[in-house]
């Protein structure tokens, strides 16, 4: 149940910091007050990498933004909606 509370924290820093281009693993653990190790063990129970989850977060968010843009009709350059969703 810990874990699970743990987990359920980390995840919506994720969510919150995701767009942050210097947003990684230690930064969530500087955040949260968790260790590294703990944080890479509560998602590993989980089936999941934090890397990746703050990647997918990114991810995700990204590709709706850009199928939004494009049922508006509205022009956008990738690499800068890129940049806003945190990636370099």
């Amino acid at each position: 149940l810990y874990e699970g509370k743990v987990l359920q924290h980390l995840m919506q820093l994720i969510h919150q910091h995701s767009n942050d281009e210097y947003f990684n693993v230690q930064r969530l653990a500087d955040m949260s007050g968790i260790s590294l190790r703990t944080i890479q063990r509560v998602f590993a129970e989980a089936g999941l990498q934090c890397a990746d989850m703050i990647q997918s977060v990114r991810l995700k968010r990204f590709t709706q933004a850009l199928h939004q843009t494009k049922q508006c009709g509205t022009k956008v350059q990738i690499a800068t909606l890129a940049y806003q969703f945190g990636f370099s």
